[in-house]
């Protein structure tokens, strides 16, 4: 008991000479992405993002979005679709993807991102050449083959 709270206060005082953490701050709780410093007005003087938690709040946006481009389309390569279709319907799909994603985090993405743009948008690239491979795919071996 003793010796937890004096490592603890050795890990605080290494954090605040590191940087990562403000004088008069306490540690951010787990699983936070942004811990926010407010003055006695109740102005936000800091606002610290936890590097870790968004990291992987993020990776596990952008592996959502390539899994339901993979689905997305082996569907469409069945469904026959070609050209501008198969374009639209990725579109479709990853506009259901952001809003799967905005209701997971309650319609606030600045709680589990640093933006909606790394929300919503990163990844679609990424997302759109699984989504290619797939559908060609899955659209030769039903239609084709």
């Amino acid at each position: 008991p003793r010796s937890c709270k004096i490592l603890r206060a050795r890990a605080a005082a290494a954090r605040r000479a590191a940087g990562t953490m403000a004088p008069g701050m306490r540690p951010m709780p787990r699983g936070a992405v942004m811990l926010q410093k407010r003055n006695v007005d109740g102005t936000i003087d800091r606002q610290l993002y936890n590097p870790q938690n968004l990291a992987h709040n993020l990776r596990v946006s952008t592996n959502t979005k390539i899994l339901l481009s993979i689905v997305g389309g082996l569907c469409a390569g069945i469904l026959g679709l070609t050209g501008l279709a198969g374009g639209l319907f990725y579109l479709a799909v990853m506009a259901l993807a952001a809003l799967v994603l905005a209701a997971k985090c309650d319609f606030q993405p600045a709680a589990v991102a640093n933006s909606a743009k790394a929300l919503y948008v990163d990844g679609l690239f990424a997302g759109g050449v699984s989504y290619i491979l797939f559908w060609t795919l899955s659209y030769n071996c039903t239609w084709i083959f």
